[in-house]
C-alpha cells in the first residue's frame, strides 16, 4: 500500500490544503478561505493570508504523507500517512527536526535544499532517502512549499513525502536485470537437461541397436538369468510369508498368554486360604503356558529352610509330595539360591543336573522353566513347569512365568500373613495352645463330624490346683511358668490330631477325636501322673504342681 492509500485508510477526517501544489495535483478545484486544518492529536493552525486566497485539492488526491514544520525544519504537525512511511507515531514526530529522519549521507543536501525552499518561497521538489526504524531505507520524493505566517511572524514549510522505492528507475532496471539473468539461467539449465536427454537417447538407441545384433544364445542366457532371479525372488517371498506367519502366530500366542495372565491374576484375588491359593497358582500358570504339561510349587519352610512341595498339577501319583528337595541340589534349589529364573531345554544335558529327573508316575521331565518367588530380597520358594518334550519352552514362556510369579508371590505372602493373623487370633500367646475362641471354633467342627458319622469323641478338663495362691505368693511370673509347664506336658502326651486349648486362667481343655471314654480316662490318669510332682523355681523356692482332671464323653443326642 503506498502513502496515499495508507492515509486514506487511517484518516479520521478530511484534510484540505490551502497550498497550490504547482501542478502536482489535479482534479476539480475548490476555494476555501475560512477553513482550518483540523486533525486529532495535532495543534490547530488557523490559515492566514496569503494562504486564504490559494485554491486547494481534496486530500484523497495526495500521493504521500503530509508534514508541517517551521522555517528551521522543526516538525509541528504530521498526518498518519507520514507516520506510516517513517514507521513512527505522530506524537513522536512532533518537536523533532525533519532532517533527523534523513540518512546521514543525505542530511547536508537536505538542509541546503530546506534553506533554498525557505528563501525562494515557492514549490521545491527533489529526491532523498529517509531511514526507518525497521526494514530498508525509504526512497522518497519530497515536495516542499514555503509560506509566511503573519500571526507567528515566521515562515512555515509544508512537506509532501511520497514513496518512490517501487518506482525508482534504477531499482526497476536492477530488478528487470535480475529477472532476465534468472530466466537466462533457467533457459541454460533446460538446454543442458535437454542436451543430456538427447545424449542419453542417442546412447540408448546405440545400445538398442547393439542389443538387436546379439545372438539367440545371448537372449537365452538372459532368459535363464531372469528365471533364476524370479526363483530367488519367489524363495525370498516364501520366506517373508513364513516369517509373517510366525510373527502372527507369536502375536496370537502373546495375546493368549496376556489374556491368561490377566485371568490368572484375577483368580489369585479370590481367596486368602494358602492351600487353595497354591493350587490356583499352578492351574493359572499351566493354563497361560500351553507347552506346560505338569507343574510344581515349592515353598521354603521357615523352621528348616528346606524346600517343601506344597502343590502340584499333572502328576497322578500322590507320592510326589514325599519327594524332598535339598537346599543345595536340583534346579528348584538353584533358582531359589541364585534368585534367577531358569530355562532348561534338556535336563539330561544340563551339567548341573545328574541325569534326567524321574517322578513316581514314571514320566520324565525333559525341559523345564523355573521362576523363583521373590519378595524384595527374600525367596519364598519357586514355581516350575515341566514338559516331556525337549525344548518345549521359549524365552517368552519364561518371561510370562516370571511376570506371573511376581503377582503370585504377593498373593502367597498375603495368604501367609492372613493365616498368621488368624492363628494369632485363636492362639494363647503364653502357652501356644488354642485360646477359648480357637478351641470352640475347632471343637465345634469335631462335634459336628462325630455326630454326623457316629464317631466317638471325648474331652478332658484340666485344672491347676491352688494356682491363685501361687500367683498371690510368688507373683504372676511364677504362675506363667506353671502354665507353660502344664501346657508342655499336655502336648507331650496327646496326639497331633487332638485339639488343645487354654480354657480359662488356670484351666485347660483337651478334645480327643476317635476316642472312647475308657481311653480318655486312661489318658487323664497318665497326664495327672506326669504332672504330679513337677515343680518350677520361684527364686530359691520350688513350687510343686498338681492338677485335677475331669473326663466327658459325647453321646449321640
Amino acid at each position: 500500500m503506498d502513502g496515499c492509500a495508507q492515509f486514506k485508510a487511517h484518516s479520521q477526517v478530511r484534510l484540505f490544503l490551502n497550498v497550490r501544489w504547482g501542478g502536482l495535483v489535479g482534479g476539480k478545484r475548490r476555494v476555501r478561505t475560512d477553513e482550518q486544518v483540523s486533525r486529532p492529536g495535532l495543534p490547530v493552525w488557523q490559515p492566514t493570508e496569503p494562504f486564504a486566497a490559494w485554491s486547494v485539492e481534496p486530500l484523497e488526491s495526495l500521493p504521500g504523507g503530509l508534514i508541517i514544520t517551521d522555517g528551521q525544519g522543526l516538525i509541528q504537525e504530521a498526518d498518519h500517512a507520514a507516520g506510516v512511511l517513517l514507521q513512527t507515531s505522530q506524537h513522536r514526530m512532533a518537536g523533532r527536526r525533519l532532517d533527523s529522519f534523513v540518512v546521514p549521507e543525505s542530511q547536508a543536501d537536505f538542509t541546503a535544499r530546506l534553506e533554498r525552499a525557505q528563501q525562494w518561497g515557492k514549490v521545491y521538489e527533489w529526491k532523498t532517502t529517509f531511514h526507518q526504524r525497521k526494514g530498508k531505507p525509504l526512497q522518497a520524493e519530497v515536495t516542499v512549499t514555503a509560506a509566511p505566517d503573519p500571526k507567528a511572524g515566521a515562515t512555515r514549510l509544508r512537506w509532501l513525502i511520497r514513496n518512490i522505492s517501487e518506482h525508482d528507475p534504477e531499482l526497476v532496471l536492477q530488478k528487470a536485470h535480475q529477472e532476465l539473468e534468472q530466466r537466462m539461467r533457467e533457459h541454460t539449465r533446460q538446454l543442458i537437461v535437454a542436451n543430456q536427454k538427447l545424449a542419453d537417447e542417442i546412447e540408448q538407441r546405440k545400445n538398442a541397436e547393439n542389443a538387436l545384433r546379439k545372438t539367440h544364445e545371448s537372449l537365452e542366457k538372459r532368459v535363464h538369468k531372469r528365471t533364476a532371479e524370479l526363483a530367488i525372488a519367489n524363495e525370498m517371498l516364501q520366506n517373508e510369508l513364513a516369517e509373517r506367519r510366525r510373527a502372527q502366530d507369536a502375536a496370537a500366542r502373546r495375546t493368549h498368554q496376556l489374556a491368561a495372565l490377566h485371568e490368572a491374576t484375577a483368580a489369585l484375588l479370590t481367596t486368602l486360604d494358602l492351600e487353595t491359593l497354591l493350587g490356583q497358582i499352578l492351574d493359572a500358570a499351566t493354563g497361560a503356558i500351553p507347552a506346560a504339561q505338569k507343574g510344581m510349587l515349592h515353598l521354603v519352610a521357615r523352621d528348616t529352610g528346606q524346600l517343601e512341595m506344597r502343590a502340584f498339577i499333572g502328576y497322578t501319583n500322590p507320592r510326589i509330595r514325599k519327594l524332598s528337595v535339598q537346599s543345595s541340589k536340583g534346579y528348584m534349589a538353584r533358582a531359589v539360591n541364585t534368585r534367577k529364573p531358569l530355562l532348561i531345554d534338556n535336563l539330561q544335558k544340563d551339567p548341573e543336573n545328574r541325569g534326567n529327573r524321574r517322578f513316581p508316575d514314571g514320566v520324565s521331565a525333559r525341559s523345564v522353566i523355573v521362576a523363583p518367588l521373590l519378595l524384595e530380597n527374600q525367596a519364598l520358594g519357586a514355581i516350575s513347569l515341566d514338559s516331556s518334550e525337549e525344548s518345549a519352552f521359549v524365552d517368552d514362556d519364561l518371561r510370562l512365568l516370571v511376570t506371573f510369579a511376581a503377582t503370585a508371590t504377593a498373593a502367597i505372602r498375603n495368604a501367609q500373613l492372613h493365616a498368621e493373623v488368624q492363628k494369632l487370633a485363636i492362639t494363647d500367646s503364653l502357652t501356644n495352645l488354642y485360646n477359648q475362641r480357637g478351641f470352640f471354633e475347632l471343637g465345634r467342627r469335631e462335634v459336628e463330624r462325630a455326630r454326623r458319622f457316629g464317631r466317638p469323641l471325648s474331652a478332658i478338663m484340666v485344672d491347676i490346683d491352688l494356682f491363685k495362691e501361687v500367683n498371690d505368693t510368688y507373683g504372676h511370673s511364677a504362675g506363667d511358668q506353671v502354665l507353660r509347664l502344664v501346657a508342655q506336658r499336655i502336648e507331650e502326651i496327646t496326639r497331633e490330631v487332638d485339639i488343645l486349648g487354654r480354657y480359662g486362667g488356670d484351666e485347660f481343655a483337651i478334645l480327643l477325636s476317635e476316642t472312647d471314654l475308657a481311653t480318655a480316662c486312661s489318658l487323664a490318669n497318665r497326664l495327672r501322673d506326669l504332672i504330679t510332682g513337677e515343680s518350677v523355681a520361684a527364686g530359691e523356692t520350688l513350687i510343686t504342681i498338681s492338677v485335677s482332671l475331669g473326663v466327658a464323653h459325647a453321646t449321640p443326642d
